[in-house]
């Protein structure tokens, strides 16, 4: 059996960088992290991805490409303090049903 889901919510989260989740994941919350940032790369290429929670993650300024992310369908953002989302979200994830 294989790792679908991670909840890492409020663990003092910082930094993310490529290679810290599998690429079979289903789902990861990672809301109420102090993320200052995700390194690129490393939420790209995860083609099972259903839903991304960055909720209260309000140490990140940018949400970085999540090309490869095929099946998102749920990206939380709310409350995120985020200034800048991809222009080309809606392309990389076209089962995006829930922003």
């Amino acid at each position: 059996m294989m790792l679908q889901e991670i909840s890492a919510s409020n663990n003092r989260i910082r930094w993310i960088s490529k290679g810290d989740f599998p690429k079979n994941l289903v789902s990861l919350d990672l809301k109420s992290n102090p993320l200052a940032g995700i390194k690129p790369g490393a939420l790209q290429n995860m083609p099972r991805l259903r839903k991304l929670i960055l909720s209260d993650v309000r140490g990140l300024n940018e949400l970085p490409p999540l090309d490869g992310c095929t099946s998102l369908e749920v990206l939380r953002l709310d409350r995120a303090n985020l200034s800048k989302i991809p222009d080309h979200i809606c392309k990389t994830s076209p089962r995006l049903r829930s922003l």
